[in-house]
């Protein structure tokens, strides 16, 4: 508050009474403002109340218990920053396969998710909690019932999809260190009844120089072992091995 809001309402109010820097900001009875926050105790402090008592602001804290339908950042935006978050985790883990996301790269995670937020969601949960405009009459008051605001917490909060298993994340670990290419060429072989073995002795090739560098973590090189060379029936009249879909699921791969 005393570093950003503070500040920028200090700003506002220079430029409405058209002041410049210089100039002295006398606050009247018509300055004081509203500032919401919920009842969390460090928010409630008697150096911020007289903080917000010297700047003409006014604290007002959220009901208890009433966040589903009067806190604006949980009725808007928040969720979205969650799935956001979640995807940006995800792809973070496919870059750095061997590192564990901690404090220090905690924050650039943090700032793409944020920086894909759609301003409108903000918007719209101000106007859903009647803040802004200010409306009571927005406010969805039906989900005050103790069964309606289970049902809608459950939604809110609830992952609308699923999240990658371990298997999937090493998999894209996988295809973003093989490249576009070569997984496309593979994917290719997957689905054709005569299949080039020199796509997949590429694969093969990938797998062994990174299994002796050491560059891929057990999990990930687990399953690259599952893409190594496969033992398929050959056709003696040409020089390519024809098989089928089924047949390339149920094959046991070695190194």
């Amino acid at each position: 508050m005393a570093n950003t809001f503070i500040p920028e309402l200090s700003a506002i109010r220079r430029q409405d009474k058209g002041l410049g820097a210089d100039d002295e900001l006398v606050l009247t009875d018509d300055d004081w403002v509203v500032y919401w926050i919920d009842g969390y105790a460090s928010h409630l402090m008697y150096h911020t109340s007289l903080l917000c008592d010297l700047n003409h602001i006014t604290l007002y804290c959220f009901k208890a218990h009433s966040s589903h339908i009067c806190q604006p950042n949980d009725v808007g935006p928040f969720q979205l920053l969650k799935n956001e978050w979640r995807k940006g985790v995800t792809e973070w883990q496919v870059q750095n396969p061997h590192a564990t996301l901690n404090k220090v790269s905690f924050a650039a995670v943090l700032s793409v998710a944020v920086q894909k937020l759609d301003s409108s969601s903000i918007i719209a949960g101000y106007r859903s909690t009647g803040l802004y405009p200010f409306d009571e009459d927005e406010l969805h008051y039906e989900w005050l019932t103790a069964t309606n605001q289970h049902k809608h917490d459950s939604e809110a909060f609830s992952a609308p999809q699923q999240e990658l298993s371990a298997n999937e994340i090493a998999l894209k670990v996988i295809e973003n260190m093989l490249g576009s290419n070569i997984v496309s060429q593979f994917k290719q072989v997957l689905n054709s009844d005569a299949v080039d073995l020199s796509v997949i002795s590429s694969v093969h090739n990938y797998i062994i120089c990174s299994s002796r560098s050491s560059a891929i973590a057990e999990g990930p090189r687990d399953a690259l072992c599952q893409l190594k060379s496969c033992q398929l029936p050959r056709n003696s009249a040409e020089t390519t091995y024809t098989t089928s879909p089924d047949q390339i699921d149920g094959m046991k791969l070695e190194i």
